[in-house]
């Protein structure tokens, strides 16, 4: 521009300057830049100090949670017990990265980390992705007394959240699944409740068929199980319903050819002969009354049993005659009397009673006993 072109040069700058674009300013970053954040704090002189800086991202940056995971495991315990409850299971750290502190409790051996679940647990307040992990845990756990964690448990008691009882009921499940040893006297009742969630009637059937520990509280389980599962087998599912998957879950459970199985089952189970008689006994005369149903539906003309009956009734006496136990030869004349009463006052077939000594002649057979025990039976 020419000399004194411009009246004033100042307001002209100042005009100018306006009507540029407004700066840009980068409020992000991208992942090579996270990359290079990462490793500048992963070669810190001080874990602790790092770990505290990553926490406040581990939870949105799937890199940060990397990072701090991999770092717990170079302090020692005491340390990593910390940072887990400040860093990783804070209210704010997000899902992934508090099941990510819950698996580091158990992987790094954190001591006292009841006080840890009960912090991420929150009474039962949290994701369901959480819930369902802690309760796992400390369901597996057998370190704690029984009595300490039974309020966890209260959880599926409740009459809302239904989804999210669901939800963390399928993650329990899962665990005891693969846990043949339950540490809690009170988990087969848990799972009973549990059969009566949409979805995990089955689950929770082969929960309490695959434990091999607490026999006496699995089978009453199993039978307050069947018993609601005999109910709903009178009932006709509506579609539409919001219970009829539920119905119809039930209603598989007590099929004739399931039930037959599972009575076969429970025959070879390891500690049935240390299940309560009565128990065993109530569940056993439970069983009778389907068998009697069947047979009296699918009973030829001749009064002869269907297979299906014979079978079934079969798969039953197997399993009553395991209350005829070793050292204990002043019950078996009782035991047997009552099993002669119970099934005369149900039938008058033969070949019903021939399957009754048949019964007791294969668990005599199979039992072991000292050899005057074996002569007085």
């Amino acid at each position: 521009q020419a000399v004194g072109a411009y009246s004033n040069v100042q307001a002209e700058v100042e005009r100018r300057f306006t009507e540029l674009p407004a700066p840009t300013i980068c409020d992000a970053v991208d992942d090579r830049q996270v990359e290079v954040l990462l490793t500048a704090l992963g070669r810190a002189d001080d874990a602790v100090k790092a770990l505290t800086v990553l926490g406040r991202y581990a939870g949105k940056v799937k890199q940060a949670k990397e990072a701090v995971t991999k770092m717990i495991s170079q302090v020692s315990p005491p340390r990593a017990r910390g940072l887990i409850r400040d860093v990783m299971l804070a209210k704010k750290a997000g899902v992934a990265m508090q099941i990510a502190g819950l698996k580091s409790i158990v992987e790094y051996m954190i001591p006292e980390p009841l006080e840890l679940y009960r912090m991420v647990w929150r009474k039962g307040h949290c994701q369901r992705d959480v819930a369902g992990n802690v309760l796992a845990k400390v369901a597996t756990s057998p370190e704690f007394p029984a009595d300490d964690v039974r309020d966890f448990f209260e959880f599926f008691d409740r009459l809302d959240e239904v989804d999210k009882r669901r939800y963390a009921g399928d993650v329990l499940l899962t665990q005891l699944e693969s846990s043949q040893e339950w540490s809690l006297p009170y988990l087969p009742q848990v799972v009973a409740k549990l059969a009566l969630l949409p979805g995990l009637s089955q689950k929770a059937m082969k929960s309490l068929m695959t434990t091999t520990t607490h026999t006496t509280e699995v089978v009453k389980a199993i039978m307050e199980v069947t018993q609601v599962a005999r109910l709903a087998e009178r009932t006709t599912p509506v579609s539409g319903n919001p219970k009829a998957s539920l119905l119809k879950d039930l209603q598989g459970l007590v099929s004739v050819d399931t039930t037959r199985t599972r009575l076969r089952e429970l025959v070879t189970k390891r500690g049935i002969d240390e299940c309560d008689p009565e128990v065993l006994s109530a569940f056993v005369k439970e069983e009778l009354q389907q068998w009697e149903e069947l047979d009296r539906k699918d009973g030829k003309k001749d009064g002869s049993s269907s297979t299906a009956a014979q079978n079934l009734l079969d798969a039953v006496l197997a399993l009553w005659a395991q209350l005829i136990r070793p050292g204990k030869e002043q019950r078996w004349g009782q035991v047997m009397e009552d099993m002669y009463q119970t099934l005369a006052a149900r039938t008058r077939n033969p070949r019903n009673f021939l399957a009754l000594a048949g019964a007791i002649s294969l668990r005599v057979r199979t039992m072991t006993v000292l050899p005057d025990e074996y002569d007085r039976l």
